[in-house]
Order: C-alpha cells, then sequence, then structure tokens
C-alpha cells in the first residue's frame, strides 16, 4: 500500500521503475544495464509489476554473471 499511495502522491502519471543497489556504481564497478528499467509505467498493477520484474532481473544471467566476476 506505501508504494501505491506514493506514486498517487505523484500525480499517478508515467513514471520509470528502476533498479538501485548501494554499490551499484563506484570507482571499481558499473551496474549500470545489469538490472532492468522500466519507462513510461502507468497504474497501481502496473507499478506493483515493474517492482517485481526490478527485483527479479538481479537474478538474470546476465547480473549474476557480472557480479560474480566482480568477486573474482
Amino acid at each position: 500500500q506505501a508504494v501505491r499511495d506514493a506514486y498517487h502522491r505523484l500525480g499517478g502519471g508515467a513514471v520509470a521503475v528502476r533498479s538501485s543497489a548501494t554499490a551499484e556504481d563506484g570507482a571499481d564497478a558499473s551496474f549500470a544495464g545489469q538490472q532492468e528499467t522500466l519507462l513510461g509505467v502507468v497504474g497501481d498493477d502496473a507499478l506493483l509489476d515493474g517492482i517485481e520484474k526490478c527485483w527479479a532481473s538481479l537474478h538474470t544471467e546476465r547480473a549474476v554473471a557480472y557480479r560474480r566476476r566482480r568477486t573474482m
């Protein structure tokens, strides 16, 4: 409900849904493009679906491989 409330405080129009992490970009790493970004998301259901897609994108083969390479 908190997400829906925040979305409506923004006006309920088109928004971007994207991932962000504390270690996402730094001097020795750039996670840009590793996780999902959705543009033009409109509506409560689409917003919640977009959030789930962003979370799920943390586990794609590309994102997992990038993190694995960073820790070797």
